[in-house]
């Protein structure tokens, strides 16, 4: 079974419902060397992937193949701990022990363990995928952006009731480069999969 990642804060967002939705750019590598240079096709057809061509040349195509597909399942990584017996004993979202530790830490005769080792066995929440669609990251919609798990922010208010709203789309494009860099920040507006989900 295939895991994700997902930052703790949006782990929340999926238990509480408030995310269905997250964009990743595994797979589109070649396409998003010069992202401009090609257009989506869709849909390739016996599981192969998706298609893409390149405009440029006119007759150039690609197939990418999204890490995550529609009706998989798939565990969601997250950080644990482990006791001396190698069984799971509680989750970093649940525990107030995390807080300033480095990796790999052994405290106690047990140790916590990095999201990116957790085997599907400790996982305790489970996505299915509904959707894989591409699309350019900039084309996020506030919908969109809402099933991201982001939400409009107040940047300012005062007393006269004059109240600044930066949108859930400004919101998402500072989630996105903070933790995608050059080149694809969103800036670059690269190719992306829009992956829809639901917690099972």
């Amino acid at each position: 079974m295939k895991g994700i990642l997902f930052k703790p804060d949006m782990i929340r967002a999926i238990v509480d419902g408030s995310k269905t939705q997250t964009r990743r750019s595994a797979g589109l590598e070649e396409v998003n060397q010069a992202p401009d240079d090609w257009e989506y096709n869709g849909w390739a057809g016996s599981w192969q992937g998706f298609a893409f061509s390149n405009l440029p040349s006119a007759t150039t195509s690609r197939i990418c193949r999204p890490r995550y597909l529609p009706n998989e399942v798939v565990y969601i990584k997250e950080a644990y701990w482990q006791d001396q017996s190698g069984g799971l004993w509680d989750y970093k979202l649940d525990s107030s022990r995390w807080e300033n530790i480095e990796w790999p830490v052994t405290i106690c005769g047990g140790k916590a363990i990095s999201p990116l080792f957790m085997p599907a066995w400790a996982a305790r929440y489970f996505i299915r995928i509904t959707d894989v669609r591409a699309e350019r990251v900039q084309e996020i919609t506030e919908e969109d952006a809402f099933a991201e798990g982001c939400k409009n922010k107040v940047l300012f208010s005062n007393s006269s009731f004059d109240i600044v709203i930066q949108p859930a789309s400004d919101v998402f494009r500072e989630l996105w480069n903070s933790i995608n860099k050059p080149p694809f920040d969103r800036e670059v507006n690269p190719w992306v999969w829009v992956i829809s989900f639901k917690v099972v």
